[in-house]
């Protein structure tokens, strides 16, 4: 299966990005398979999707305040795909407390 990658930026807040991010990916056709999150400097979010959708979902995440860093191609047949989104909005680091280990 061949692999895309897209870059994007926004200014629109982490947690509505993300959910703009879910509803387009799924609008599109395609399926999150997983994601990273950077604190608040960025996110990672990996997807499968016909390789045909991908123009569309670039238009789709554009409206939606996520600017990818270059146009979306089509590309034959399902692909697997990694968006690689960066915040500019300049928000501090996200503090996330340790799991408690038992003991």
């Amino acid at each position: 299966m061949p692999v895309v990658e897209l870059h994007a930026f926004t200014r629109v807040e982490r947690l509505e990005a993300v959910a703009r991010v879910r509803f387009a990916v799924s609008g599109a056709g395609g399926w999150i398979t997983g994601h990273q999150q950077f604190s608040n400097v960025s996110l990672c979010v990996q997807f499968e999707i016909d390789g045909s959708s991908l123009p569309e979902l670039g238009r789709v995440l554009r409206e939606a305040g996520i600017l990818l860093a270059r146009e979306a191609e089509a590309v034959a047949g399902s692909v697997a795909c990694s968006l690689q989104i960066t915040f500019l909005s300049g928000e501090p680091d996200l503090r996330t407390p340790p799991p408690a280990v038992p003991g």
